[in-house]
């Protein structure tokens, strides 16, 4: 089963067991230092938008939102590395992306 983490307000955390739920104020039973970050940086649906993770030496995870009627290929043109890259979620009916950028 694959632990699908949250990142906008009102989704269950997910990092490390943490079934807390984030939030835009006070977060209900979750410890994770993250749930600052997730608060303050909210990402924008009505472009495309991102946030970047540490993948490995050579990659980087790019996580994010996109407007409705956005096309895979324009997601995609937006976040590719400059040595390509590939989806690793993409879902048009949540709006949302998990991208690795090959960068070396």
């Amino acid at each position: 089963m694959e632990n699908k983490l949250g990142y906008e307000k009102g989704e269950i955390c997910g990092r490390n067991g943490c079934s807390g739920t984030i939030g835009a104020h006070e977060v209900e039973n979750c410890s994770c230092l993250n749930n600052a970050i997730h608060r303050e940086n909210k990402l924008n649906d009505r472009i495309i938008n991102w946030r970047y993770e540490c993948h490995t030496h050579f990659s980087m995870k790019k996580v994010g939102v996109f407007t409705d009627g956005t096309t895979r290929a324009e997601v995609e043109k937006e976040v590719k590395g400059t040595f390509g890259g590939r989806f690793e979620y993409f879902s048009e009916s949540e709006r949302k992306f998990s991208y690795i950028a090959y960068t070396d």
